[in-house]
């Protein structure tokens, strides 16, 4: 059959001759009828066709293996924990029909969607049909008032349990609002991000807006606030976290009373198990009203963690422990820790709540690590049980350009302000380990500061690189061999000759980067024992070598012959030599 055309017309067809691709009985209805029947009759054999085609694709998506293995509950649980990043994620209820079926029945999934809301621009019936979809599952929010505002939220609010919420200027009445009015009754996580630069326009709100109490917020364990809010609006009893934010954008706040009053608001929290104050008040500690004496009670029995962000240097730290803890006392066994933002150094500082003025049983390590790109750090361990911590971050420095000082210097100078202040008994430290790597040039003036603070120290253990910086074997101890890391050990510190860690009894050296040639290296040891053995130093009851790296063409030639040069130049200086790792060796003497 020739396929009826007009006169003088043309057209395009898809396939050679169409009247072969269709039914016989298609073709029938179609023949001999006129141009507009023939396309009326045509598009009912479209749509026809679709839906036979959607057919056809529901059977085969319903054959595939992860539909047809995959029992209903299995995939649904699989949705319910599928991590959401953005909204377009919704576009998971359009992959199938089944697929689709599930996920409107997963309202985890559709709370997940929620939770990555952070703009205005959404439309209400997509916003509502999440709202809807999610039902009964609680809530965690991130948006801003004007969305948490939105007429779609309204019947949902009681489900909220988590919400961080961004809020400029006066808009933070708004919120005030929902709270007071008790719109979140199971509301158990808070984070309030305020951005406002009027500082009478803040106090003014203050003195208006009542406080949020106990009552409002029955739920409510785990709070985020600018100090500024908490101080005035806030007046609960039941929290188990606090971070007191700083107004970044406040160049001015002029309410009267604002140290007392904060510490006030933070005194009700008598359940607080953890603390973090970023905005301390400057000055003005006079002014509130201290303890009644020592004999008083615990105010925060439950307190295991005060942290306290710094602006300054070191030395405010005494003011921060002689005034703050006095009216933020937490118990023994508690933790502080003391934080420096500042750019030039900053520092991290954990210890315990009370001094320690008597040395605890147990044996006592210092971990010292300078190994990475990262923060340098300084460790007291007891019985492998942290105790103090202490973390600087150097200053950047020019490749070129020399540091002015040791890079351990910092460290070493906030570890002297705890040992002198706060745990006194560290100076009696017998065990320390040093590591330090191929990203910082750690001097023999860095292991000289560290060694002087354990004047008492027995055992040292040195993890690193030892510069192969000479050209020859100097069994001397020269100037030159003085400034590498084990020259440390035996040059004199003191006018009067005494050298560090006299009572060293153990010294282990791990080796983890480039290292002299081994001969090199063994006479330097050997060097180190001899000038140590000459001003009547302890003799050291152990010494270990660990990891050397093996040079395969410098053994071949005899340049590597660490164990035998060792062993020979070694042994008589120490009652045991230990060669463990790629030497795997041990002598007794």
């Amino acid at each position: 059959m020739d396929a009826p055309m007009g006169d003088g017309s043309s057209t395009y067809l898809p396939v050679s001759n169409p009247w072969s691709c269709i039914s016989h009985e298609d073709k029938a209805a179609l023949d001999g009828q006129p141009l507009p029947e023939i396309q009326r009759r045509s598009r009912d054999m479209i749509k026809r066709h679709q839906d036979y085609m959607i057919a056809l694709s529901t059977i085969h998506n319903a054959a595939s293996p992860i539909h047809a293995l995959l029992p209903p509950e299995l995939l649904i649980n699989i949705f319910a924990i599928l991590p959401i990043e953005d909204l377009r994620d919704a576009r998971l209820t359009l992959v199938c029909r089944r697929w689709r079926d599930l996920l409107l029945r997963t309202p985890e999934f559709w709370a997940n969607l929620l939770a990555v809301i952070r703009h205005q621009d959404i439309k209400d019936d997509f916003l509502a049909t999440m709202s809807q979809r999610s039902y009964p599952r609680r809530l965690s929010l991130n948006m801003g008032i004007k969305l948490l505002q939105a007429p779609q939220f309204a019947p949902h609010l009681s489900r909220i349990s988590s919400l961080r919420v961004d809020v400029i200027g006066g808009w933070y009445e708004r919120l005030h609002d929902l709270l007071k009015q008790r719109r979140l009754p199971t509301l158990e996580s808070l984070t309030v991000d305020l951005f406002i630069a009027d500082g009478p326009k803040l106090t003014e709100m203050c003195q208006q807006l009542g406080r949020c109490t106990d009552d409002d917020l029955p739920c409510l364990r785990h709070l985020r606030i600018p100090g500024e809010l908490f101080a005035f609006l806030y007046s609960i009893t039941q929290l188990k976290s606090l971070v007191i934010s700083r107004l970044e954008y406040l160049p001015d706040f002029t309410a009267s009373g604002y140290n007392a009053s904060l510490v006030s608001a933070i005194r009700r929290c008598t359940t607080l198990q953890t603390l973090r104050v970023e905005s301390l008040p400057g000055d003005g500690w006079e002014d509130i009203e201290q303890p009644q004496s020592d004999s008083a009670p615990v105010p925060f029995p439950d307190l295991r963690m005060l942290e306290i962000v710094l602006s300054h240097d070191h030395a405010p730290l005494a003011n921060v422990l002689q005034h703050l803890v006095q009216h933020i006392v937490p118990p023994h066994g508690a933790r502080i820790r003391l934080v420096s933002g500042r750019t030039d150094s900053p520092i991290s500082i954990m210890l315990p709540a009370y001094p320690l003025t008597e040395k605890p049983q147990g044996k006592i390590v210092v971990y010292v690590d300078v190994t990475g790109a990262g923060p340098l750090t300084l460790t007291v361990l007891v019985d492998n049980r942290e105790l103090v911590e202490v973390k600087v971050t150097p200053p950047d420095q020019e490749t070129d350009i020399p540091p002015p000082e040791p890079i351990t210097a910092s460290l070493v100078r906030y570890m002297r302000f705890i040992m002198q202040q706060y745990v006194v008994f560290i100076q009696d430290i017998n065990t320390l380990e040093v590591h330090y790597g191929l990203n910082r040039s750690i001097t023999r003036e860095d292991i000289k500061l560290l060694l002087g603070l354990a004047p008492s120290l027995k055992s040292l253990t040195l993890h690193g690189s030892l510069p192969s910086q000479y050209d020859a074997i100097d069994t001397g101890d020269g100037p030159e061999n003085q400034l590498d890391l084990l020259g440390a050990l035996c040059t004199t510190s003191q006018p009067d000759g005494d050298i560090p860690c006299p009572s060293l009894r153990e010294l282990e050296f791990i080796c983890e980067g480039p290292m002299p040639p081994a001969k090199i290296l063994a006479a330097r040891i050997a060097a180190v024992l001899s000038a140590r053995e000459a001003v009547s130093a302890t003799r050291l009851d152990l010494f270990t070598l660990q990891g050397y790296p093996r040079d395969a063409a410098a053994e071949a030639s005899g340049e590597n012959d660490i164990t035998e040069e060792l062993v020979e130049v070694v042994r008589p200086l120490v009652d045991t030599l230990k060669l463990t790792g790629d030497v795997s060796m041990e002598e007794d003497a």
